[in-house]
């Protein structure tokens, strides 16, 4: 039986990522003003709205680099989670099959924390309908993904899953 599913999921931006792109934002154009205005009296203004320009633009480049996307694609009980920032750069942030998790299932406050877990987080940044996922691998150790699957991509994990796992609650404190 062959199982693909992919999902497309937008991290929606905390109060700090927006902080952050509006302070980005906001010193670049700054920057480039002072730049500007300094240099244009002198013999080399046009050197200083090149500068300027320069600035500005690397300030949109990095604002635009703080919307972020993750991709979720299962084929065949292997999940790839890959990371895309500003809808140009993409990064493969773990590959794992759905057989070697130890844990699975709906992530509440419930959920115990483990400092000796490496966390892989790849949700939406709501908080709502966040799935966790425990297991081991060589790069990392013992994981923890959080992610945000929707129906379609779960009912292809569970084909997958180990008995034990299909049915389990969450562990509680």
């Amino acid at each position: 039986m062959d199982t693909f599913a992919e999902q497309l999921v937008y991290k929606y931006p905390s109060s700090k990522d927006n902080a952050k792109k509006f302070l980005i934002y906001a010193v670049a154009i700054v920057l480039a003003l002072v730049i500007i205005v300094l240099t244009i009296p002198t013999w080399f203004g046009g050197f200083g709205l090149v500068l300027g320009g320069g600035v500005a633009w690397l300030g949109y480049f990095l604002g635009t680099r703080q919307y972020v996307e993750y991709e979720y694609i299962i084929t065949n009980g292997e999940i790839d989670i890959d990371k895309i920032v500003a809808k140009s750069k993409r990064t493969r942030l773990i590959t794992v099959k759905v057989s070697t998790f130890t844990a699975y299932g709906e992530f509440t406050e419930d959920i115990k924390d483990d400092d000796s877990l490496t966390l892989v987080l790849a949700s939406e940044n709501t908080g709502v309908d966040d799935w966790y996922a425990d297991f081991e691998t060589e790069t990392y150790g013992k994981t923890r993904l959080i992610f945000t699957p929707n129906q379609k991509f779960r009912e292809c994990i569970t084909p997958y899953l180990k008995n034990g796992l299909r049915l389990k609650k969450v562990d509680k404190e």
